[in-house]
């Protein structure tokens, strides 16, 4: 039988381990999108993975029961925004009319000249070999000889090598998605990547299905900020808030967190520690609860900086938690399959036991318009 027994779930539930413990320094985009559902501190959190019964990886993911269950068997995730138009406001009196709405055939025919669609899809499989050695895994079992406790440690350590190297190589790999992550054609191949930070954050590319650089798309625009700031963490929280932005206007918690480069963090550390604000050693406390931590966080006021060692130079994302979600598949997320005998299933092939590590995802940002791109100030030196 080709099929080795009982090695798929040894790995399984290793690689669960370090994907919870591992991801938010690996990716802090994920495992804080996870965990901040809603506004600041609200709502679902934890970087649980459940295993095998189908269900999300990240729980803290702001998707409703409704929505997982209707993208599992769907090809994508549709994101309805209000085509800009003119809107007129009146105040009515006791004998006024309403004011009259546009009918379909008034802008264009079509409901989709007054409301605009979306689509975000599934990557397809992101894929990665867990290969171990039948004759390191041979000799494992003959040094630990019959007991059965000393024959599962040694399966475990065995094990667990291989699966280490197989992780490290798909967050990297999701890491570089989730910042630099653009398919190919959004139109005719739009399942070979994410859609990474680097395509969300405009106003004028293609983007989701969308062209941004049409007026009657402004909704979906993300906001670009090329002003030439000093590179200051309250400069850059005054800027959002209080204008040219004014997403304090536009949100219930205003700027919420930025992700900078090192560079930046460096600054921004030395700046806000000596106006008293303070450095997050346990990492964000809804995130360290649930394990995650990561000491490169700063807080000021209710506003968090984070390095992202994604970030580009001379660039800063401010986020608004509630309009984003990382979202896997319920039937690839980070799943092992049967370790199978290569020997036994290909003349000339390896002597070599493998299994494969699939993950299925998507990165969804449903209103770009409440998150900022600054990316005309300089990094410290």
């Amino acid at each position: 039988m080709a099929v080795v027994e009982g090695l798929a779930a040894i790995a399984q539930g290793i690689l669960s381990d370090g994907v919870a413990n591992n991801i938010w320094y690996r990716e802090p985009k994920i495992s804080f999108f996870s965990h901040l559902a809603g506004e600041m501190g609200k709502g679902p959190k934890g970087t649980e993975i459940g295993r095998p019964s189908g269900a999300d990886v990240f729980k803290g993911t702001k998707m409703t029961k409704a929505d997982r269950l209707s993208i599992q068997g769907m090809a994508y995730y549709e994101i309805p925004f209000a085509i800009s138009n003119p809107t007129n406001v009146t105040i009515l009196g006791s004998k006024d009319s309403s004011t009259q709405l546009p009918s379909w055939t008034s802008v264009g025919g079509t409901q989709a000249d007054i409301y605009g669609l979306a689509r975000v899809y599934w990557t397809g499989m992101l894929d990665e070999e867990i290969l171990i050695p039948r004759e390191h895994y041979n000799r494992a079992m003959t040094a630990a000889g019959t007991d059965e406790t000393r024959r599962g440690i040694a399966r475990q350590t065995i094990v667990k090598n291989s699966v280490r190297i197989a992780q490290q190589n798909i967050l990297s790999r999701l890491a570089n998605g989730l910042q630099n992550g653009a398919p190919t054609d959004q139109d005719a191949d739009p399942m070979d990547d994410f859609i990474g930070f680097a395509t969300w954050f405009s106003a004028t590319n293609y983007c989701a299905g969308v062209d941004r650089g049409l007026a009657k798309n402004a909704q979906f625009r993300a906001l670009v900020d090329a002003t030439a700031y000093t590179p200051s963490a309250t400069t850059l929280v005054d800027a959002a808030n209080l204008g040219p932005n004014y997403l304090q206007n536009k949100t219930e918690d205003g700027a919420v967190a930025f992700f900078v480069n090192d560079k930046c963090f460096k600054a921004f550390k030395a700046e806000l520690l000596g106006l008293g604000f303070s450095q997050i050693i346990h990492s964000i406390p809804e995130m360290a609860a649930a394990g995650a931590t990561n000491k490169f966080v700063l807080q000021k006021d209710n506003c968090y900086f984070i390095y992202d060692r994604s970030c580009p130079a001379n660039t800063a994302y401010c986020v608004t938690p509630a309009t984003w979600a990382f979202i896997t598949h319920p039937d690839y997320n980070f799943h092992v399959t049967e370790f199978q005998k290569l020997w036994e299933l290909t003349r000339g092939a390896p002597q070599a036991m493998m299994a494969h590590v699939e993950l299925r995802g998507m990165f969804v940002c449903t209103n770009p318009g409440l998150n900022i791109l600054f990316n005309g100030f300089t990094d410290p030196s």
